[in-house]
């Protein structure tokens, strides 16, 4: 796989902690390897989608209490979860895990046009629910 490792972090509260994560791993991974820091790397969700479940070998989950209600890490951890990648979760003090209520109620955290934009990474809300359950 083309990444060692992928941090997806939301992009409010965890973008130094995030970029800290990154200097530290390339410090300390054998040569050559590569850590994807999508700030850094990429854009648009259908290709940080496609970055996770091809070409990633451990995603990296900084969680905050924004990171799951974050439609570019709903997509990256719904299709680790689809496509059997490692997920290593790294909780901040701030974070509390999702209750099914909530995970229920994903879909009301997001726009409609960017619930669509879901299908042009190929997910959906099912997968994302799936993702977080």
């Amino acid at each position: 796989k083309l990444y060692t490792f992928f941090i997806t972090h939301d992009a409010h509260c965890a973008v130094p902690l995030a970029r800290w994560f990154k200097i530290s791993l390339l410090q300390r991974v054998e040569k050559g390897s590569k850590v994807f820091l999508a700030q850094d790397d990429l854009a648009r969700l259908d290709q940080s989608v496609d970055a996770v479940s091809q070409h990633t070998r451990n995603l990296i989950v900084i969680l905050t209490r924004e990171t799951l209600s974050n439609l570019a890490c709903a997509a990256e951890v719904a299709s680790a979860v689809a496509h059997k990648v490692n997920i290593v979760p790294v909780a901040c003090e701030d974070y509390a895990p999702p209750t099914d209520e909530a995970v229920s109620e994903l879909g009301t955290f997001w726009h409609p046009a960017e619930i669509a934009e879901l299908a042009t990474a190929s997910m959906d809300m099912s997968g994302i629910e799936h993702g977080y359950r």
